[in-house]
């Protein structure tokens, strides 16, 4: 084998392993990439074709100034504080002559949903009589204190309109037996749609219908009495 020979064997074997010869090359010495540089390595399996260096506290920066994507939490009326004014009419008894005059305090406990759960005070100024069988009038005012409680069905129907039912129960204490033969103290009971309108989220007010009706639950002494109230209403979240 002659010299020419060899060499042109050689110049192929070099060709041939390109990518050993490229995989060998030495890499960049540490101490040329700053400490407050990164280094990124752009390439192929065949071996680095180029070395990115940026600083890592604008990347830092970057991510940091990048804004999370959240939803945020409807906000709505917690604990809202409600007042409620009262006129009912007699009803239904033809001998029960008496009408309400109320004025209902109310504090919101729990909100499940569309219901809600509040408790209160009740004041209220019954006036009017009875009529007994033979014509004789009983007169029967009063005025009845004691603790409440409500539940409400509520369902929005626009941004600032809603319709609901409410059920509250009252038990009062009387500054005399009251109405005319019964005891000291008695229950209030209340039931009717409801139709609220929000001008913000922290203010509502309502106009509502319900029936009512008044006894102390004994089988004697107790001369109830039934009734038909229309209510207007303004709540606020303090």
């Amino acid at each position: 084998m002659n010299v020419c020979t060899a060499a042109a064997l050689a110049c192929a074997g070099c060709l041939l392993s390109g990518s050993s010869v490229l995989a060998a090359e030495p890499a960049l010495p540490a101490e040329t990439v700053p400490p407050s540089e990164t280094a990124s390595v752009i390439g192929s399996a065949d071996g680095p074709t180029g070395i990115f260096i940026g600083d890592a506290a604008e990347a830092d920066t970057a991510a940091e100034e990048t804004p999370a994507s959240s939803s945020p939490e409807e906000a709505r009326p917690s604990h809202p504080v409600e007042i409620q004014l009262e006129y009912a009419d007699h009803r239904f008894y033809k001998n029960r002559h008496i009408d309400n005059y109320t004025l209902h305090l109310y504090q919101e406990m729990k909100r499940n949903g569309t219901v809600s759960f509040w408790r209160g005070l009740t004041l209220t100024r019954p006036t009017g009589y009875l009529r007994e069988d033979d014509g004789t009038h009983r007169d029967s005012d009063a005025w009845g204190l004691g603790p409440s409680v409500m539940v409400r069905w509520e369902k929005p129907v626009s941004e600032k309109w809603s319709v609901g039912i409410d059920g509250t129960g009252s038990l009062l204490a009387y500054n005399h037996a009251f109405p005319a033969g019964g005891r000291a103290f008695g229950f209030l009971w209340r039931a009717g749609p409801r139709i609220s309108y929000y001008p913000d989220k922290d203010s509502a007010f309502r106009i509502g219908w319900s029936f009512m009706h008044c006894s102390n639950g004994f089988s004697s002494h107790n001369p109830g009495y039934n009734g038909a109230a229309f209510s207007l209403m303004y709540a606020h979240n303090f």
